[in-house]
């Protein structure tokens, strides 16, 4: 019997932060999973021996994918997609975790409700540092608290919800198509906007995802991706969903989204200027003393 939900695990050379994730699957309290592991780019023997590791504790299945070489994240994700036959999908990246009952929730509601293409479930940012071998966790906060609903033009301004907050039918994928493997950011928010013109997706109020992130630092395996990408990116998807939406004759949908980002970098620019005020502040008090 084919597994109900297929959890898409991508990876390179992270093994303390996979060892996490794969542990919070493991620990799931829905049990007819399988998981497919895309090694993208890493170290071989690194990943087969995780993966023997995890094979040894569970009788489910752990399909495990080698990427010759290092590619953009969506790439990885299509690849991993092509390779299961599973009725539900979800993505997990080897630094975030999962609340035990995550799935059973999620499945729960798109077994008995076949008008509902997706759940999403809040989720909560978990700040952390890495020294060594071991994880160390700041603090944590709420990443989208007044999360309530998910219609046609909410995912215009930004993205609403984590990759792993994200669990949908895997045959919507035929109609929408995959995850666009040019962009090696945000393609996670390009593949939602798509989704959600067309599909229905329900939210779940509890915070069930974990986002694990760390500052940029010395050792880059284990950082989160850089700001100045993701503003190159977001212009780019902006302007290509504008034209489409335009040429569709949806000018209100095309139009919204480019005010969004103009609102985004004007409240981006206020941010800026008002924390380099704070700290100009602070030097002179600092001079004075």
């Amino acid at each position: 019997m084919n597994p109900v939900v297929a959890v898409m695990v991508r990876t390179k050379d992270r093994p303390l932060l996979l060892r996490r994730a794969m542990e919070s699957i493991l620990n799931q309290t829905y049990k007819n999973w399988e998981i497919v592991l895309i090694n993208n780019g890493g170290d071989e023997g690194t990943i087969s021996a995780i993966h023997s590791e995890f094979i040894c504790r569970t009788s489910n299945n752990i399909r495990l994918i080698n990427l010759q070489r290092n590619s953009f994240m969506e790439v990885a994700t299509n690849v991993g997609l092509k390779n299961t036959d599973a009725k539900f999908v979800t993505l997990l990246d080897d630094d975030d975790t999962w609340d035990e009952t995550f799935l059973e929730k999620c499945v729960e509601i798109l077994v008995n409700n076949n008008l509902i293409d997706g759940v999403v479930t809040k989720s909560t940012i978990v700040h952390e540092e890495i020294e060594g071998q071991t994880i160390q966790e700041l603090c944590k906060e709420s990443l989208n608290p007044r999360l309530k609903r998910i219609g046609k033009y909410s995912l215009l301004r930004r993205n609403l919800f984590t990759t792993n907050s994200f669990v949908y039918r895997k045959n919507v994928l035929t109609e929408i198509g995959y995850y666009r493997e040019d962009l090696p950011v945000l393609g996670d928010w390009e593949f939602n906007l798509r989704f959600a013109l067309s599909k229905k997706i329900v939210v779940l109020p509890q915070a069930l995802a974990f986002y694990h992130k760390r500052q940029k630092n010395t050792n880059e395996n284990y950082s989160n991706t850089d700001l100045e990408l993701h503003l190159k990116y977001d212009k780019l998807i902006r302007y290509e969903f504008c034209r489409r939406s335009f040429n569709e004759g949806a000018i209100i949908r095309g139009s919204r989204i480019l005010i969004y980002g103009y609102f985004n970098n004007l409240t981006r620019l206020a941010k800026k200027m008002i924390h380099k005020k704070m700290n100009s502040n602070g030097r002179i008090e600092w001079r004075r003393r």
